[in-house]
């Protein structure tokens, strides 16, 4: 009789589970099939990230396989901080994860707002050389609504910014700080203080942050740390993504 050694068959390689996040909200784990079917029905937003159960890494959901196959649009809204990890890390480093100019600025934002311990902050960017800037990011309470709303050109604290100064202080302080408290959505009493950040790149204003904070007025070493990370946030755009 002949013997034959058989060799045992590898264990089945477990099921993937997804965790998805919103940035706010995580829910999971789901299985690839109801993730897929999900994003087919519209029950999954096109800009939601998801995690592997077993992994710490976030993706985007574009970058599941199953998902791709789909040929979704790809969505181009700028994760959370949080949720790609990046939160703990140097402005300097965390932009090397940055897709293009416009994840640069969300991440800029957030690092001004962890900075100086703000709660609303918006980015105004330029999409046309000519036209006025458009708020293209907005966290906080109530901001949701600012998103692709104009910033009129002859608006006061963009004035400032194209003079390029950086405005610090309460909101009675000047017409210019009243303009960005009103903007940020409280208007002047509910805001401590506010801040103007002009963002240039190669010699040419790209964008401007506007911050609100309600505990207290920002300090010297907050205006020192926004000059730092404008400049910073500046020499990266100029350079690009890699």
């Amino acid at each position: 009789m002949e013997l034959r050694l058989v060799s045992p068959a590898p264990p089945a390689r477990p099921t993937p589970q997804w965790l998805l996040s919103n940035g706010e909200l995580t829910v999971g784990p789901v299985s690839t099939e109801l993730l897929v079917r999900g994003v087919t029905q519209g029950r999954v937003p096109s800009d939601v990230w998801v995690r592997e159960l077993r992994s710490h890494r976030w993706r985007a959901l574009y970058q599941i396989r199953e998902v791709a196959a789909l040929e979704r649009p790809r969505p181009r809204r700028a994760p959370p901080l949080e949720a790609l990890g990046l939160g703990e890390l140097p402005l300097s480093q965390a932009l090397r994860f940055a897709r293009d100019a416009s994840e640069m600025l969300h991440f800029g934002l957030h690092a001004a707002l962890a900075t100086t311990r703000s709660v609303i902050g918006l980015v105004h960017g330029f999409e046309r050389p000519w036209g006025p800037p458009v708020t293209s990011v907005a966290y906080g309470p109530g901001t949701q609504g600012l998103l692709g709303l104009s910033v009129p050109l002859r608006d006061v604290a963009l004035g400032a910014a194209r003079a390029r100064c950086l405005v610090l202080g309460p909101p009675e302080t000047s017409s210019i700080h009243h303009a960005a408290a009103l903007r940020l959505g409280g208007g002047a009493r509910c805001f401590a203080s506010v801040a103007v950040v002009p963002i240039w790149r190669d010699g040419e204003l790209h964008a401007v942050f506007e911050l609100g904070r309600v505990d207290h007025p920002f300090r010297d070493a907050d205006g020192d740390a926004l000059r730092h990370l404008a400049l910073e946030l500046g020499h990266h755009l100029a350079r690009g993504t890699n």
